[in-house]
């Protein structure tokens, strides 16, 4: 009689949620449009290995943070740092080959 063999799920690559593992990092971010806050003080961090979805009702900010995420905009208030750099001081000319390292979905 053959040998029954199995097939296992491929093992997900466990990453430690430490500083050297933090890609993105929302500190403190706000952004306002006149009088309208779109953002209110954001906090948020993703680490390496991570599969992040936004989801909320239409107003609640998801597109915003993705366009300050691909500085498309600047925020009111805060820092937002991709593997520990500020995006939010990069130069213009400096755009297009950060934004060729990102990859977003809508």
């Amino acid at each position: 009689m053959p040998e029954q063999t199995t097939k296992s799920k491929p093992e997900r690559a466990v990453v430690e949620r430490r500083p050297e593992n933090l890609i993105i990092e929302l500190k403190d971010v706000s952004k306002r449009y006149g009088n309208i806050v779109a953002l209110d003080h954001v906090n948020l961090k993703i680490f390496r290995n991570e599969f992040v979805s936004l989801i909320g009702p239409s107003g609640a900010g998801k597109s915003t943070i993705v366009r300050l995420l691909v500085r498309e905009e600047l925020p009111t208030d805060g820092q937002i740092l991709i593997a520990g750099k500020d995006i939010t001081k990069l130069k213009y000319a400096d755009l297009p080959f950060y934004r060729r390292q990102i990859g977003v979905v809508f």
